[in-house]
């Protein structure tokens, strides 16, 4: 349904345009009604797979719910799983959504709903919400990326959610503009930047390929061949940039590597804080695992002992470096999941009416719950929070207006965040 996520190779032939990053220096796109921005960069961490909400941040004491423990948090009354016992320690710093829904309870359908607000459907591709954060507040000459997609990073599991399953969904109709640069292993950065021939053989080329461009453009659509250079001119930048040390892991001392947990997605983490140290406005960082349909509780506390360790570092990494309050971290998955069954062997199935969510900083007022379910988790009593009121809070953050369309091809306008109905957590910002 979706094309595969871009290697760094595709990203430096065809799609560096896609280039934005200082939030520094960046503006939000003017807007008579946008919000005043709170946040300058997203960290937007997908747990893909759906997480369990009652084995997350959902726990339940009713008999035959979840199959861990409920645990005190640094917020009376408020309890989260015992498999999250460093991330308890921080719920005062949290958004907590109970009650997150998706409508489309399949993973490659309800990653497409959860990603771009909208309903895969023929004709038009959407884009994701890191292309729209990068067409509304990347700065165009930066040299790094407005959008960079970490991983996939294997959840420390086998099974339906592969790696290899894993779609990042980019730009769409915007354009190869707003592409993200995919890095596949955090551990060894971005391949393909350096070049192959000393510097003045590499600037006699590019001079080469300037004047051919120029030869060619001659006579052709003069948009395509715009964004052509383009594309080539942020490659080299990018090539060129003091910034590209953000990629390289290695730097971190080994103390703070290890706080992230020694798992890919604890060092996908790690590189996120480094971008987000060098401005860029949306990062993802994936995980893959979560579709437990069998050896439910084994695999979570496999998947939840690396979530844990990288979300608590993380964030407490973003707080200790001043960087907290203006970078919002956003945890969710593509749906929440049935009451697992019993036995060691038991599974749990797709459940997109109750799920679960995380807001943290970037003007999120912590210690807060918002909406409620039943005493299974199954169902939403209070507050359903949508899809398109996850997006519209994240550009309530970043100062946007989340009811700007964007103009397809075909001269169709798309809000940012889908629906009449749309309602932003604003409870967690007052």
């Amino acid at each position: 349904m979706r094309p595969a996520e871009p290697s760094r190779r595709d990203f430096l032939a065809a799609t560096a345009a896609g280039a934005a990053a200082s939030a520094a220096g960046t503006a939000p796109a003017a807007s008579a009604t946008a919000p005043k921005a709170t946040a300058k960069q997203v960290v937007f961490l997908f747990m893909s797979g759906g997480p369990g909400q009652l084995d997350t941040f959902d726990p339940k004491d009713a008999p035959d719910t979840s199959l861990t423990r409920a645990t005190a948090t640094s917020v009376p009354g408020v309890q989260v799983s015992e498999l999250f016992p460093q991330f308890a320690k921080l719920v005062h710093l949290a958004g907590v959504v109970r009650g997150f829904q998706t409508p489309v309870p399949d993973h490659a359908l309800g990653r497409y709903y959860t990603h771009t607000g909208y309903r895969a459907t023929t004709g038009v591709v959407h884009p994701g919400i890191g292309s729209v954060v990068a067409k509304e507040v990347g700065d165009p000459d930066a040299d790094l990326p407005a959008f960079v997609q970490v991983g996939p990073c294997f959840g420390g599991v086998t099974g339906d959610e592969a790696v290899s399953r894993y779609t990042s969904y980019g730009p769409g109709f915007l354009g190869p503009r707003y592409q993200a640069l995919a890095v596949k292993d955090p551990a060894k950065g971005v391949d393909d930047l350096k070049a192959l021939v000393g510097d003045k053989e590499f600037n006699d080329r590019l001079e080469l390929r300037a004047a051919l461009g120029g030869e060619f453009a001659k006579g052709r659509n003069s948009a395509v061949v715009a964004d052509q250079e383009e594309t080539a001119r942020r490659a080299v930048r990018l090539m060129r940039s003091k910034h590209l040390a953000a990629f390289d892991l290695t730097r971190e001392p080994l103390k703070v590597r290890e706080g992230y947990g020694k798992s890919p997605f604890g060092e996908g983490c790690l590189l996120a804080r480094r971008l987000v140290e060098t401005g860029v406005p949306f990062v993802e960082v994936g995980m893959t695992g979560w579709d437990t349909h069998g050896e439910h509780l084994a695999r979570h506390k496999i998947l939840c002992g690396a979530a844990d360790p990288a979300l608590a570092a993380l964030v407490t990494d973003l707080k200790d470096r001043g960087l907290l309050d203006t970078t919002l971290v956003v945890w969710v998955g593509e749906m929440g999941r049935t009451l697992p069954g019993k036995g060691d062997k038991a599974g749990s199935n797709h459940h997109g009416k109750s799920g679960v969510a995380l807001l943290l900083g970037g003007g999120v007022k912590g210690g807060r719950v918002v909406g409620k379910t039943d005493a299974k988790g199954m169902d939403v009593t209070e507050r359903p929070v949508s899809v398109q009121d996850l997006h519209a809070t994240i550009y309530r953050g970043l100062g946007v207006d989340h009811t700007k369309t964007n103009t397809a091809p075909d001269g169709r306008p798309f809000r940012l965040a889908d629906g009449e109905h749309v309602k932003p957590l604003t409870e967690l910002f007052t």
